[in-house]
């Protein structure tokens, strides 16, 4: 299956000929485009911002009037920017582009796009309050975004990298709330993982260091706190989630501790995704502070955070202080 078809491949077949046209024609910024007669103008529209991300400047927050000519439809397609507004936009666009290793596999393109996203864009509202609120100029060109410029964004990277994806629509649990949401799945060296930069970026607020709990997630994982409907598409890989490649899943808490106290290192980030663990934040750091007191003298801080839905504990301790022992 190819993901980047996924909403193009579930219309009929004069649903298809209707995006086909209708495609070509929001190329040339045309605002009267002539079709065969379509009998779901809405799934081809939807279908259309779906999969193009590069037409961030057809005016998707407006209603798109469609004309039934009896052998034929009218689409009336409102543009909020011209050909001359997307010159200089088109080309920062492509310039996040640039120095991409065509040749590198696709878990390393997909780990480089989560961290230059999470590094470079802010979120104007983590709300996804209306669909066409967020989009790749947003993202790219503006520098903030909601979470659907952020998956925009990640669909339009994918697809310059030639790694085949999609964007998803559904909801998310944030902070014991459930938001409409919105996120990619990439296939990965032959595989699905759901990748949800946005949260990720949430999670990466004042914090000294990119999270990474959403990156290559199976399904199991991510309904954990998304919901969605998807035919035919299973994520049921892990290989490329960054926590199993780093070896950083542990069955307890226990577990946990003892390889901090093996590392036995300050001015560090510790970070586990431990499978049965129910401590908050607090007693996390306080366990973490524990261990680290017992083989390190004098003052450090720990700044702790905990991801219960994704079982993930994090502890980013700092200190100047003598080591104890050997």
């Amino acid at each position: 299956m190819e993901l980047g078809k996924y909403y193009y491949d579930k219309l009929d077949n004069l649903g298809k000929s209707v995006y086909d046209t209708l495609a070509d024609g929001i190329c040339g910024f045309k605002n009267l485009i002539i079709t065969v007669p379509c009998m779901n103008p809405s799934d081809v529209l939807q279908a259309l911002r779906y999969e193009h991300p590069e037409f961030y400047y057809v005016d998707w927050k407006k209603q798109i009037a469609v004309d039934d000519l009896v052998v034929k439809s009218a689409f009336h397609i409102p543009y909020r920017l011209n050909e001359i507004d997307c010159v200089a936009i088109n080309a920062k666009l492509k310039a996040a582009l640039y120095g991409v290793n065509v040749q590198a596999s696709d878990y390393r393109k997909a780990y480089k796009l989560h961290n230059y996203l999470i590094s470079n864009l802010k979120y104007s509202e983590f709300d996804l309050l209306k669909k066409g609120e967020g989009t790749v100029d947003a993202a790219l060109y503006e520098g903030a975004t909601d979470a659907e410029g952020f998956a925009m964004a990640g669909k339009y990277l994918f697809d310059g990298m030639k790694v085949d994806n999609m964007i998803v629509y559904g909801s998310a649990l944030v902070n014991g709330t459930a938001r409409p949401h919105v996120w990619n799945i990439a296939c990965l060296d032959g595989e699905f993982y759901h990748i949800d930069i946005a949260l990720d970026k949430f999670f990466s607020r004042g914090q000294p260091q990119i999270a990474f709990d959403y990156f290559c997630l199976d399904d199991s994982n991510i309904t954990r706190d998304h919901a969605f409907e998807l035919e035919s598409i299973k994520c049921e890989a892990y290989q490329c989630n960054w926590f199993y490649r780093c070896s950083n899943i542990v069955e307890n808490l226990s577990q946990a501790l003892d390889r901090i106290a093996k590392i036995k290192s300050v001015d560090q980030r510790y970070v586990f995704k431990i499978l049965d663990c129910d401590l908050t934040k607090e007693a996390f750091s306080l366990a973490v502070q524990d261990v680290i007191s017992c083989f390190y003298d004098g003052q450090f801080t720990i700044s702790a955070r905990v991801n219960p839905m994704q079982r993930i504990f994090c502890a980013d301790v700092g200190s100047q202080c003598v080591r104890l022992g050997n």
